[in-house]
């Protein structure tokens, strides 16, 4: 699916969107009366109407992925309040989830997101750990273009903890950590391959920590689901000996998403993303397309380099009742950097999908997405929207 990146990829993409819908954070923070109001007591109001305290998800999901194999996820998040008497923080989550593919391929993951103080702090704290069969094709738009690939067994694990705090207004800062150790078993035959397409053989064994900071402006109402607002999202990953990295790099990247109340009811949604990696970068965290809440219709890691672009759109409309339907679609490119970008590289992805409300409380539907890319056509079936 990816190279090492499996773990924050696989885990982080197959796991954590179901334990708490796409986006990690969300929600409003209280520097007005009318955002309190707004998330506060219609949020209130939906629970109170519900009856209860907590709302919980179990969901088995089947996983298709034209690089993992066919297979089921299952995963189960409790959503709740820490002080039931806080109506302005968005619900925290406490979730474990796990999947198994055709392929041998298999991850679990924990995860923990709070809100407290009135969103004042936001708490994430993520394990998992990871042993996947995957193809790897290489790094550059040519690599992927051209089909050709190799066959690895990768395993690992990651850790992860991060802090956010508003310092005024919607804004939040704060820093985070990752400990990521990986290893990876090509066939025997292949290691000369590996290294003709982009993996050193000292890379095929790693441990990588990062320290980073986590910038975010969010004025958001809802969480899973949102119908206005923005969010943007800026973050600088720093990997260093001195931090229990075997290599020394630099990654950043950034998003704004936006979101367009519309009557019907509908919701226009819009993202911009970008990433950056400089230094000795390992093959599993360059820049993948596909990853996270950018272009669909591609597997992860098919699209990989140390720069990346990309922009879409997804109209979202509810249909009857529970039922809701999306379209969208959007492009991207990749290169070593800017100067690689040309008309011929485009990486376009469009597609349909359906949405089921399994929430009403907090609005959190099913997703099920198909989309086609440039050289293949990919199925999501998830918890939580695309971005």
């Amino acid at each position: 699916m990816k190279g090492s990146k499996p773990a924050v990829l696989l885990i982080l993409l197959l796991l954590l969107p179901v334990l708490g819908g796409a986006p990690a954070w969300g929600g409003a923070a209280p520097d007005s009366g009318e955002t309190v109001v707004q998330y506060g007591e219609e949020q209130g109001k939906r629970e109170k109407n519900g009856d209860r305290k907590f709302d919980y998800v179990i969901a088995p999901i089947p996983v298709v992925n034209p690089l993992l194999g066919t297979g089921l996820t299952l995963a189960g998040a409790l959503l709740y309040r820490v002080n039931s008497n806080d109506n302005v923080s968005p619900p925290s989550l406490t979730g474990v989830g796990g999947f198994y593919t055709s392929t041998g391929s298999w991850a679990a993951a924990f995860a923990q997101k709070l809100y407290l103080k009135e969103d004042r702090y936001r708490i994430l704290l993520g394990a998992g750990y990871f042993n996947l069969f995957y193809d790897f094709y290489g790094i550059g738009f040519g690599a992927g273009k051209d089909e050709r690939k190799v066959s690895l067994d990768q395993e690992g694990a990651l850790f992860q903890g991060e802090i956010l705090v508003r310092l005024f207004g919607r804004l939040y800062a704060g820093p985070f950590y990752r400990y990521f150790p990986t290893r990876t078993s090509p066939d025997g035959e292949l290691r000369d391959a590996l290294i003709e397409i982009g993996i050193p053989e000292p890379q095929l064994a790693l441990d990588i920590g990062s320290l980073g900071v986590h910038l975010q402006h969010d004025t958001r109402v809802n969480t899973f689901n949102p119908a206005k607002g923005h969010l943007f999202d800026l973050t600088a990953a720093f990997q260093e000996p001195s931090f229990g990295s075997d290599l020394t790099y630099q990654k950043y990247e950034a998003s704004y998403n936006h979101y367009l109340e519309l009557s019907g009811p509908s919701v226009l949604a819009m993202r911009a993303s970008g990433c950056y990696a400089s230094g000795d970068v390992p093959f599993f965290d360059l820049c993948l397309l596909g990853a996270k809440s950018d272009i669909r219709g591609y597997s992860v890691g098919r699209y990989q380099d140390r720069t990346l672009l990309s922009g879409q759109v997804e109209y979202r409309r509810n249909l009857y009742k529970k039922f809701g339907g999306v379209v969208f679609g959007g492009v991207a490119q990749v290169g070593r950097n800017l100067h690689d970008f040309n008309s011929s590289s485009w990486l376009p992805g469009v597609g349909a999908g359906l949405r089921y409300t399994v929430s009403e409380v907090h609005k959190l539907n099913l997703r099920l997405d198909v989309a086609r890319g440039r050289d293949e056509s990919a199925l999501y079936v998830s918890v939580g929207e695309a971005f």
